[in-house]
């Protein structure tokens, strides 16, 4: 009591210990890897994520239910969910114009977090974030939609999900380790440096393996092929991993004011939305999205219904389980990924492919489960 007058003092969001990576697919594809939309954020290993005041009456827990299975259940359907919408994302870049593709999916995702963030806000626990980050988030949402997802999405065609998606997770958690140490003072302990050398060498593997793949999938569709699209496709999924790494810090340092995730995540999706609609219609017109199949709207719409439910999942999730451990199901997804490839889409698994994404799955287990285990470090601005 303070002043005659009750307060409650709501959880705080802090950097280091364990950390929140909103997986690749809900910030880009379906990555940031991540993070598609590939992000970070952190939280200790024991906490859960910034919520309103608790009331003063808890509903009691039903008889029989673990929390930590069902925090489990929660993370593994998110990582099902991811794993389907890069599928769909996979089919639908080279039958669908890639700038309608990703304006519905963005349009979806918005669609879907406005009515919940006015229930909030009726309920009385949204927070929103100061004008000066939303502006930082706005320009930073642009560069993600322009030098992350779009350029993504085109490495879909060229090299495939084998061999983009485990490239962008690598390079994005990569990126992030150095720029966490760099930019916000977090401690890298020494299985996170070799986390970071595995990640290394897995994407060197993967460059290897990247020609036979867009063989293999310019014998099946009208993609560009060639060593010089290959290489133009690496390049572009190293800039988009490193886009969603300048993503995570943003968002990471944005949420230290205990503003709500869902409102920082809607700005994201917003500035798609904003961008991609001029751009389609200066690009192929209106014509280009009147032309979609049936099937392919379909398509279309349940990538952003998956990006939006699975997120949700993996933030449930995380209420019962530690981060760590979250992360290393949220790894599961390159291998989903790569499974993907493989059986949908005939991409070739050749021996340094494959040996690539092993790297890539155990780089993303030890850099998650370094950093749950470690402790808080002092926070340290931009």
């Amino acid at each position: 009591m303070v002043g005659g007058k009750w307060s409650v003092k709501t959880p705080q969001l802090r950097r280091g210990g364990g950390d929140l990576r909103f997986p690749l697919c809900l910030l880009r594809l379906g990555t940031v890897s991540p993070a598609s939309y590939n992000g970070r954020v952190h939280a200790t290993a024991h906490e859960p994520l910034p919520t309103a005041p608790a009331p003063t009456t808890k509903r009691p827990s039903r008889p029989g239910r673990d929390p930590v299975a069902l925090g489990v259940v929660y993370c593994v359907f998110a990582a099902i969910g991811y794993s389907v919408a890069n599928g769909l994302l996979r089919m639908l870049t080279v039958e669908c114009d890639r700038v309608w593709v990703l304006f519905v999916k963005e349009s979806v995702t918005v669609a879907g977090l406005v009515p919940w963030l006015v229930y909030q806000g009726w309920r009385g626990r949204l927070v929103l974030p100061s004008r000066r980050v939303v502006a930082v988030l706005a320009v930073v949402g642009l560069m993600t939609q322009l030098t992350g997802n779009l350029p993504g999405l085109w490495t879909f065609s060229v090299i495939g999900l084998t061999v983009a998606l485990p490239l962008m997770s690598g390079v994005s958690l990569t990126a992030s380790a150095i720029s966490g140490r760099v930019f916000l003072g977090e401690a890298v302990s020494v299985r996170s440096m070799i986390a970071i050398a595995l990640l290394i060498v897995s994407v060197i593997l993967l460059s290897l393996g990247a020609e036979s793949t867009n063989e293999a999938i310019a014998a099946t569709a009208d993609v560009a092929t060639g060593p010089v699209w290959v290489a133009l496709a690496f390049a572009a999924a190293v800039m988009a991993g490193l886009t969603y790494c300048g993503l995570s810090v943003a968002i990471r340092h944005s949420l230290n004011g205990n503003a709500s995730p869902w409102v920082v995540l809607l700005i994201v999706p917003s500035m798609g939305v904003l961008c991609y609609a001029p751009l389609g219609i200066w690009g192929s017109g209106l014509s280009a999205l009147a032309s979609v199949a049936p099937r392919q709207w379909v398509a279309m719409v349940a990538v952003g219904v998956l990006n939006l439910v699975a997120f949700a999942a993996y933030t449930k999730g995380l209420q019962s389980i530690q981060v760590a451990h979250a992360n290393v199901l949220n790894a599961s997804q390159v291998a989903l990924g790569a499974v993907t490839g493989i059986v949908l889409f005939a991409e070739p698994p050749g021996p340094w492919l494959t040996l690539g994404i092993v790297l890539t799955i155990a780089g993303m287990i030890l850099i998650g489960r370094s950093a749950g285990a470690g402790p808080a470090t002092p926070e340290t601005p931009i």
